[in-house]
């Protein structure tokens, strides 16, 4: 986060994403805001989908989701990293209504008492909200609401697929806002509320 939220980018729509919603490795094709946190441009997919697959693909998301871990995977080498910490914190809540909201924090924050702990605190963080969309494998928001005012009147798009009850939200390869020499992309999973829970 930090300096890098400084210059957003608006969206335009580009071509290129087979209408499967597949790129040319056989990959989810996945619009992303950015590489992980940051916001860039997206590539809308062509929708193969009809109005009862939106439907049915809505109600698997619709509901409370709790964070269990949120990882950037390095695409050279695999490697992944926590991006939150060890033990993130967040909840992810999707409505019928089509609007969502989400808040993601780091395992181990402390309440801070200087202006240079709370900088650190404000980037430890994220939460924005706004009305979704569905694409295929795509889960799209248009951010109205922001911690960081850089994504407000951006769409924020993630690829989504399960792993059992658990779900998986994953951003588009993208340049590393901390290492620009590399490409990464972001995995958050995700279980329903209920399952599982303390």
């Amino acid at each position: 986060m930090g300096n890098a939220y400084r210059h957003p980018r608006r969206f335009s729509t580009t071509k290129g994403v087979s209408a499967r919603g597949r790129d040319r490795l056989g990959r989810p094709a996945v619009n992303s805001g950015a590489a992980l946190l940051h916001p860039t441009k997206t590539t809308r997919v062509a929708s193969m989908t009809t109005p009862q697959d939106t439907a049915s693909r809505s109600a698997e998301l619709i509901g409370v989701w709790r964070l269990l871990a949120f990882m950037g995977e390095d695409r050279a080498t695999g490697a992944k990293r926590p991006l939150f910490g060890v033990a993130p914190k967040g909840r992810l809540v999707i409505l019928e209504s089509g609007q969502m909201i989400t808040i993601v924090t780091a395992g181990d924050r402390t309440a801070p008492t200087t202006d240079t702990e709370r900088a650190k605190s404000f980037t430890s963080m994220l939460a924005y909200s706004g009305k979704y969309s569905i694409q295929n494998d795509q889960l799209t928001t248009h951010v109205d609401i922001c911690s960081n005012e850089a994504w407000v009147g951006t769409e924020q798009s993630r690829a989504f697929r399960f792993e059992g009850s658990r779900l998986q939200l994953i951003t588009a390869w993208g340049p590393n806002p901390f290492d620009p020499a590399t490409v990464v992309r972001g995995i958050s999973e995700w279980e329903r509320e209920g399952y599982g829970a303390d």
